[in-house]
């Protein structure tokens, strides 16, 4: 009976052991003692290419197929590596293929180098010659309308872009939330041969004692700023009471510590203020949030030197409603080639720069592209609201944050868009 539990006992502690010791097993040798070596070098390469690699994991991925020893799973696990660095490094997808030795014609380099071809795509997909060859596009599976952020490519790639991003995203589910990213009001651009982002933005200054310091837009720090100015008039929740003339704005500049930016173009921006849909029905209809539109310029004031009780609130500039659209259109290159060569007078369109109607020569009159038909038409239209704009260009409102379950104003924005140069 005593031997009988001395083996028991021994038995225990031997089990003990022999589980520290599978506990202390990395993966792969665990897998190697229940399965063959090639199962087990395979898997563990797939669980790196599915885990967003990096260039940086190459050599461990191709090391993990080269100790594989049965040559038609080998030459299967080199071009697996391949089509996942397709999209990386087109140059470590080729070197994948090139190990492939072709046993039993399974695999062939030939056939991994074809496969990969396609996805070479990405090495040229933001490639570009002029500005006119970019455009902006979601960057991931969820937009700008959805939380996320934009990117530029080559407009050649748009197809096989959101062909991509509808496999990558079919299961993805997005918030539905207006993105306070910059990249969601930038320019796409042509910039040393790669498509980018630019701020849609004209100028972003400090105003301080009369004085006019402008952000560089070629500086690290300009695109945080717009950033954070632009996530601050998206947190607007407060509407104040005021009035304010040009000149107004004008000695506020002049005279108060402010942060002013200054759209390219008028847009709209959404805010934190929840107001009630057209055609409200009481419970049929959820509130939305509030839309500032044609906004074309904002000033953030820091200090109040006037003692106008308006420091930590910000005034919005947006052009006046009822402006004719088609008097700000523009006409790009692209729309002269879809007019053709000719060098007939097709119609005009209405250059705000100049402030006058130009002309527009082409093969035909297409109303898609051509704003007017006549120089009169256009004159008639335009050339009065442009000069009433330069009359009175904007309309201002009064804003301000509000912090939750408070009646006191939110400042803490002031130190995240104060700048000091540069």
């Amino acid at each position: 009976m005593k031997n009988k539990k001395l083996v028991y006992g021994i038995l225990v502690i031997v089990l003990i052991s022999l589980f520290g010791v599978w506990l202390s097993l990395d993966d792969i040798t665990k897998c190697k003692i229940v399965y063959h070596k090639n199962i087990c070098y395979f898997y563990a390469m797939m669980d790196i290419a599915n885990n967003d690699p990096t260039v940086s994991d190459f050599d461990e991925m191709m090391n993990l197929c080269k100790g594989m020893s049965d040559a038609p799973k080998k030459d299967g696990c080199f071009e697996y590596v391949a089509q996942t660095f397709a999209l990386i490094d087109i140059e470590k997808a080729q070197q994948a293929c090139n190990e492939i030795k072709g046993f039993d014609d399974v695999k062939s380099k030939k056939d991994c180098l074809y496969l990969i071809k396609p996805l070479s795509i990405a090495d040229n997909i933001y490639n570009c010659n002029e500005d006119n060859d970019c455009v902006s596009v979601k960057s991931g599976c969820c937009g700008c309308n959805a939380g996320g952020k934009n990117t530029a490519i080559n407009r050649k790639y748009l197809d096989y872009w959101y062909s991509k991003l509808w496999d990558e995203c079919r299961e993805i589910a997005c918030i539905a939330v207006m993105s306070d990213h910059w990249t969601c009001f930038a320019e796409p651009k042509c910039i040393d041969g790669k498509c980018q982002l630019l701020p849609a933005v004209e100028k972003i200054a400090m105003w301080q004692n009369g004085e006019e310091l402008i952000s560089d837009p070629r500086s690290s720090k300009h695109n945080p700023r717009v950033n954070n100015i632009i996530r601050t008039l998206h947190k607007l929740n407060l509407q104040a009471t005021c009035v304010f003339s040009e000149e107004d704005i004008q000695e506020i500049k002049q005279k108060d510590r402010v942060v002013e930016i200054v759209f390219k173009n008028p847009r709209d921006i959404t805010i934190n203020q929840w107001v009630q849909p057209e055609n409200y029905i009481e419970g049929y209809h959820l509130p939305v949030n509030r839309i500032l539109r044609n906004v074309k310029t904002a000033i953030f004031i820091l200090e109040d030197n006037l003692d106008e009780g308006l420091e930590g609130h910000i005034l919005v500039g947006s052009e006046r409603e009822g402006k004719d659209e088609r008097c700000s259109r523009e006409i790009t290159r692209e729309d002269l080639e879809k007019l053709g060569p000719c060098e007939a007078v097709v119609g005009y369109y209405f250059d705000v720069d100049k402030g006058r109607c130009i002309v527009i020569s082409g093969c035909e009159f297409d109303s898609e592209i051509v704003p007017f038909k006549t120089e009169l038409q256009c004159q008639a239209t335009c050339v009065g609201q442009f000069i009433e704009a330069q009359k009175t260009p904007l309309g201002w409102s009064c804003w301000a944050i509000q912090q939750a379950g408070s009646n006191e104003l939110d400042k803490s924005w002031i130190d995240e868009i104060r700048f000091k140069g540069g």
